[in-house]
């Protein structure tokens, strides 16, 4: 799908979410000192698919965005045409509720207009912890782990060793290190909430 219509279609989908506000109601959850990890942070349509090419991973796999928010990211990789299946995994209830009506609205009001050259994906969004659900299928892994602690990197970067060989991780800030992963390439890229690096990692 080109650029253009991608943008029309996603802001459409977008147009009258609050994605920061919903994670402040939703953290409520966790009292007046959430954990640093459920720091919410959003993709932008500007950069997003420069960053998703810079993966160069082959088309057609499956995509998952841990942590996936209001599903931004699983959306705008659908609509660019690049995977067959994305999965969003959400902790917070109130962000998940969201992006699964985002995904009815895609499917209801979306799917049916959309070109008959397009392959049509397997969107789906789940509501559990990342560090239980089994994410050991994907071909790319797109994950915000700006705020993640010590503790929370060296149990991504285990679950990482589950994934196929070829499979690429997109991590945002912080680095992944293990004998099991090669870091290929880095860049920086804005998103929702400033210019980040980005790391590029596959499994050997």
């Amino acid at each position: 799908m080109n650029l253009g219509l991608a943008e029309r279609y996603f802001n459409l989908l977008y147009a009258d979410i609050d994605g920061y506000r919903l994670s402040a109601a939703g953290k409520q959850h966790w009292g007046q000192t959430p954990p640093k990890e459920l720091t919410y942070g959003e993709v932008n349509f500007a950069s997003f698919p420069a960053l998703l090419a810079a993966a160069d991973a082959p088309p057609g796999g499956t995509f998952y965005d841990l942590g996936s928010g209001t599903g931004k990211a699983v959306i705008l990789a659908a609509l660019l045409g690049n995977f067959r299946r994305l999965v969003g995994i959400e902790l917070i209830p109130e962000l998940y509720q969201t992006a699964a009506a985002v995904r009815e609205k895609f499917n209801q009001r979306l799917r049916p207009a959309l070109p008959q050259s397009y392959p049509e994906p397997d969107i789906n969004f789940r509501s559990g912890d990342i560090f239980t659900e089994d994410w050991s299928e994907a071909d790319v892994i797109f994950v915000q782990a700006t705020c993640f602690s010590e503790n929370l990197l060296t149990q991504l970067t285990e679950r990482c060793q589950q994934l196929k060989p070829g499979s690429r991780i997109i991590s945002v800030t912080a680095t992944l290190d293990a004998p099991f992963l090669t870091c290929f390439h880095t860049d920086k890229f804005a998103l929702g909430w400033g210019l980040a690096t980005v790391w590029y990692y596959v499994r050997n």
